[in-house]
């Protein structure tokens, strides 16, 4: 038998579609290193020209993660809302 993934929709959102989408690396890239010019996959050594600005970050025990905002992320979700 099938069983849903998501719950029943409101009764004010019946009918409109469902979007799911994967945060990490989709939509955001996360390290607990310095974000490159080059990034996602490479790390600023000590110099700071060309860190990539992060839109924000987060700690996990002693970890501090930085997060940024793919390009066009914003765009997209003002978007995909309208749906």
């Amino acid at each position: 038998a099938f069983s849903p993934l998501l719950p029943p929709q409101s009764s004010c959102l019946v009918g409109r579609p469902t979007l799911v989408l994967d945060l990490d690396e989709t939509l955001i890239h996360s390290t607990p290193y310095l974000l490159s010019a080059c990034y996602p996959h490479t790390r600023v050594g000590g110099n700071k020209a060309g860190v990539v600005p992060t839109d924000f970050t987060f700690r996990i025990g002693r970890t501090l993660y930085h997060v940024a905002k793919r390009p066009g992320l914003d765009e997209f979700l003002e978007k995909a809302s309208k749906w």
